[in-house]
């Protein structure tokens, strides 16, 4: 007798069920897109509608941003290039932008003994112009048509920009692993050390920390070696004990540079005229198509963070 009465609420209730279970489902997408920020917790990307993760690189106006580029030139010989001028005039219209008088005369002496110049970037937009045709005096089609296949030189190309933490070190390779076994000679004041070195590749240590003035940082670069065979440790910390693989170090800690740099302010490295001793070794090579090259290394400050950016 009550059947006709249950069926149809019984009916409205599946009906309600639902209609509940999709508003549900559609509020829960909303949120996701549109109001609570979401970020993925492994990868530490934020979902569409903003948010920062914690686990993601520091936000470039929170974190002081280095620019590293790789400039490959034709090393200085006599004769020339197609244009008419030197190639030591080139090179000399190069270093006539960089202040090397910067440096330290302790620190300049032992990079030049080394084979190795340092120096800060007078005008960089011109320093740039003078090594774009410092490098177009070795340009040929066979080079070009290599370089832009990626397989002209093992020296480091292009740039990247690292966004740093005060206190903490980053590294920068400036040229593939040297194949083989080589002497490395260091001349350090009076001494001259030598090693014999396999895999042999030369790196650039990097920190920053806080400047005297305002707006400034102080930018520590300190070159080293890594050799042999990649070797596993265990790396005990206060939350987990992490695998870490690393190869052998030959920190040179006789060729520490410290800079105190301004947005937009930079620093170069590269060799001498004639490439000798370690700059030799470490920062120059053969191009196919180009001959052998040099290596420019230009640190650039990008960005430094305001005492309001660091809140």
């Amino acid at each position: 007798m009550n059947f006709p009465v249950a069926l149809p609420f019984c009916r409205l209730s599946l009906t309600a069920a639902v209609a509940i279970a999709v508003a549900g489902c559609a509020t829960w997408s909303d949120r996701g897109e549109k109001n609570a920020p979401q970020v993925d917790v492994l990868t530490g990307a934020a979902a569409k509608g903003g948010g920062k993760s914690l686990l993601s690189r520091p936000d470039s106006s929170s974190a002081v941003s280095i620019e590293a580029e790789f400039f490959a030139a034709p090393i200085a010989v006599s004769g020339g290039g197609d244009s008419g001028v030197s190639v030591e005039e080139l090179e000399a219209s190069v270093w006539q932008w960089v202040d090397e008088t910067a440096i330290g005369l302790a620190t300049r002496r032992r990079y030049q003994s080394n084979g190795l110049r340092v120096g800060r970037v007078v005008q960089v937009d011109r320093f740039r112009k003078a090594i774009g045709r410092r490098a177009g005096e070795g340009v040929n089609v066979v080079g070009e048509f290599l370089r832009e296949a990626a397989i002209a030189s093992p020296l480091s190309q292009g740039n990247r920009t690292l966004p740093m933490r005060y206190g903490r070190r980053y590294e920068i390779p400036l040229h593939q692993p040297r194949p083989g076994e080589q002497v490395c000679m260091i001349r350090e004041d009076r001494d001259l050390v030598g090693r014999t070195l396999s895999n042999a590749q030369l790196f650039l240590g990097l920190m920053v920390g806080q400047g005297a003035e305002a707006g400034e940082v102080e930018l520590s670069v300190r070159p080293e070696i890594r050799y042999g065979d990649a070797r596993q440790s265990f790396v005990s910390s206060d939350s987990a004990i992490r695998i870490d693989t690393r190869r052998e170090v030959w920190r040179l800690e006789t060729l520490d540079v410290t800079a105190r740099l301004a947005a937009g302010d930079a620093i170069v490295i590269s060799t001498t005229s004639p490439p000798v001793g370690l700059g030799r070794q470490m920062l120059t090579d053969d191009s196919p198509g180009r001959g052998r090259e040099q290596l420019f290394v230009l640190l650039r400050v990008k960005n430094v963070p305001g005492p309001s950016d660091r809140l």
